[in-house]
Parts: C-alpha cells; structure tokens; sequence
C-alpha cells in the first residue's frame, strides 16, 4: 500500500513552520493565490464538519453511563467497526502503486494512537478529580503548549548549530512565535476561562486538587502532541507518509487507541470481558448488546472519528494554530447540542460570550496568519 507524496514544482520553496501549511507555487515569483485561497476554505469546511461532529458526539459520550475505559474501549471498538469498510476502500484505491510502510510510519501510528488515549484518560480522570472549571481550562491549553514547544525547538536548533542562516531559515522555518500570535492565544484561553466558569460549571462541587489539575493539564499537553504527531508524520511535508489520507491515520490511531484501553483493563482486577446477563454494561466486549447501543455508543463511535478524519484534514490546509485554536470551542457546541438533543442545561449567557470570545481569537490568528503568509510570500518573490 502507497500513499504518494504530493508533486512538488520546481522551484518551490520547502515551507517547514510549525504554523504554517505548505503552499504549492508556480513559479518562485507567482504564488497562486488562488490555489491558497482555495486550499485555506477546504480547510475551514474541514474544520466545520469537525466542529459539528464533535458537538454531535458529545451527548451521545453523556447517554452512555458506564466506567470511563469500558466507555473509552467501546468506543474504539465501534469506530474501528465504521471506519474498517472505508479504510479498505482506501488501500483498494491507491493499490496501483506500492511502496512498504517505513519505520517512521510506524511511529507516526504509535504517536497519534498513544496521543489519543492520554488525551481521553487526562480529561475522564481530570474532571473527577478536580474542580470541573479547572478541567475545563487546563484540558483546552494545547495552543499555549504548541507555542511553548515551537520556542523550545527554535531554542535547541540554535544552540546545537543546526540553522546554519539564521537570516533566512530562522525567519522561514524555524521561528520563535510572535507576540501576536501569543496575544490571540492568550485572548482565546481567556474565552475558554469565561466559559468554564459559567454558573453551570460553577455548581458541580468538585474540589480542586492537584492531581486533577494535573492530569487535566496533561490532557491539553497530550492534545498538542496529537496536533504535532499527525503534522509532523502524516502532514503535507510528513515524514512518514505525505498527505496521508485521514481516513487511514484515523484507523490505525483509533486501533492503536483501542488496544492500549483493552490492555489497562487487563491488568484491572474483576475486568469482566463479556457480562452473561442484562444490562450488559460491565463487559469489554458487551457494547453490541448493550441497552446504550443506539444512540450513544454508535453515535459517540461514529460522530467522534468522523470528527477526528476532519481534524486531519485541516491540518494539511490550514496553521496548526488555528486548528488548535479552533478545538478549544468543543466544549460550547457540545453543550449547546445537549441542550437541543437530551435536554440538558441550556448554555448561559457567560458561555455564549465565553464561545464569541473563543471564536475572536481563532478569527483574529486566522488574519494575522494570512497577513504574514502574504509578507512572507513577498520576501521569497524578492
């Protein structure tokens, strides 16, 4: 099975940002900005359908009241059950050329699947454990770690001697992120703050502690890693497999995902594997027969890798920032589609300026990023 890398025109400069998608050219002096454009609004309907999915799944993860890793591992199960015929359809398509996996596809797999599970364990033991404002906010600091991490690689490149023009490379590859983008970061999370502490959130009595505080955070490092994994190894310059179609990391992710669910449960003592009588909501493998099997557990297993296809896809089209950025505005469509789906509390007023907030942010990076594209675009042409 091959996934062949996009073409690459003569004369294209190697765009490696870690905000910053690769934009194919013309020529080194006519940047296609029609095609940009194009790519960017692919991008943003990607991220949409993500949106959309995710607010979807989020009742359906509320109508399925059972131990978080049953939950966890019945998910996957059920994802890997919708996304196997479309995985097929896939390798079928592109069967026409073949080249072997290499190590570094391996490794992207084991980091996107190994990424996915902390993310989901950090957030089901984090809101247990502590206040649920502070799991909210501490879950959703992915942006705050991707720009922590991008200043600590330009850091590393500098000291071990590896960017050898610091007037070019730096400012085109390997650059420390700009106080703008800081300033739009820190203007989202405050948006993520005000949401967490709406009257809603306010009431769930939970007291904060430091273990819930800090597996809520290792949740939002786990998420900037997920973002960085599928970038770095499945992304438009991906070193494992270039472009890689979402449909396939999302497989292999979710089984990685799934197995390392399957395999904590076996080292918990009592662990049923398949329960021999109703309502069958104990077992491992107990989630075709389970009195949750429709809506929650096909709806949380479909609509969230779905959800997850989409996140892929905008990646290779749009900043990694803004994608990131985008995520932390779950949260409020979950909540407004419980509202209208199961009748849950309906979203208050501070959570509605809490979501404008958030959304702000994404526009305001959106532009900012767009702007320097275009700057930096200028600086090549010359």
């Amino acid at each position: 099975m091959y996934f062949p890398p996009p073409t690459r025109l003569s004369g294209c400069p190697q765009q490696k940002s870690l905000f910053r998608p690769t934009y194919p050219h013309t020529s080194p002096r006519m940047p296609r900005l029609d095609d940009q454009h194009a790519r960017a609004l692919i991008g943003i309907a990607h991220l949409t359908l993500a949106a959309l999915s995710w607010g979807l799944a989020g009742p359906a993860f509320k109508l399925v009241d059972v131990d978080f890793l049953i939950r966890l591992v019945w998910r996957g199960q059920c994802s890997l059950v919708f996304i196997a015929p479309l995985f097929a359809a896939t390798c079928v398509a592109r069967a026409d050329t073949r080249t072997p996996w290499s190590r570094e596809t391996v490794k992207g797999i084991a980091a996107v699947g190994t990424s996915m599970f902390a993310m989901f364990v950090g957030w089901n033991y984090g809101v247990s454990n502590t206040a649920f404002s502070h799991a909210s906010v501490f879950s959703q600091t992915h942006p705050v770690f991707l720009l922590c991490i991008a200043s600590a690689n330009v850091a590393w490149k500098r000291r071990r001697g590896a960017v050898v023009d610091e007037e070019v490379e730096v400012k085109e590859n390997d650059r420390y992120p700009g106080v703008v983008e800081w300033m739009c970061v820190v203007w989202t999370v405050c948006g993520v703050v005000v949401t967490a502490t709406s009257p809603k959130s306010s009431s769930m009595k939970t007291q904060p502690t430091a273990l819930g505080d800090a597996l809520s955070l290792g949740c939002g490092l786990a998420s900037a890693f997920y973002a960085l994994s599928m970038n770095k190894w499945f992304g438009a310059n991906g070193i494992g497999i270039q472009n890689a179609p979402g449909i396939f990391v999302q497989a292999t992710g979710a089984f990685v995902m799934t197995a390392y669910g399957i395999l904590t449960l076996a080292m918990v003592p009592g662990t049923v594997w398949m329960s021999s009588s109703s309502p069958y909501d104990d077992g491992v493998f107990d989630w075709p027969k389970s009195d949750y099997l429709w809506p929650g557990i096909i709806g949380m297993g479909t609509l969230a890798i779905i959800g997850h296809v989409f996140i892929t896809e905008a990646l290779k089209r749009l900043p990694l920032l803004v994608v990131s950025l985008s995520l932390t505005l779950t949260p409020v469509l979950q909540t407004t589609f419980a509202y209208f789906l199961i009748g849950d509390d309906a979203p208050s007023a501070q959570t509605i300026i809490g979501g404008a907030i958030i959304i702000s942010g994404i526009g305001l990076t959106m532009v900012f990023e767009e702007r320097r594209r275009q700057r930096d675009s200028v600086v090549v042409d010359n």
